[in-house]
């Protein structure tokens, strides 16, 4: 399962970067610890976009979080490309969801 490595890797950059510590890490992202602690622990749960927006701001490779390959740390150049890509999914997939929301009104 893909997010069970990717929460693998998450917990792996926690050990490195953090001391282990899970909150600190929410709390240097500005979020919940028990956002955290809830995404981490949870099976069912993925990712939260929220994580692949904020993690590189503090250095985090998201290639290496999402693939394994590569550092896991680089710099904020590298990760900026990821986050324009991000940023325009993030467009197309609320386009195609108010076009979805259009569609079920009987508006198209």
């Amino acid at each position: 399962m893909k997010d069970a490595e990717i929460k693998e890797r998450l917990r792996a950059f926690i050990n490195s970067e953090f001391d282990g510590n899970a909150s600190k890490l929410a709390r240097a992202l500005d979020l919940k610890p028990a956002h955290l602690t809830v995404m981490l622990g949870s099976e069912e749960k993925g990712v939260s976009i929220i994580f692949y927006k904020k993690l590189p701001e503090l250095g985090l490779n998201l290639n290496w979080l999402v693939t394994g390959k590569g550092e896991m740390i680089l710099g904020g150049e590298e990760n900026t490309e990821l986050l324009a890509h991000i940023e325009k999914l993030e467009f197309y997939i609320e386009r195609m969801e108010t076009q979805m929301q259009k569609l079920l009104k009987g508006e198209l």
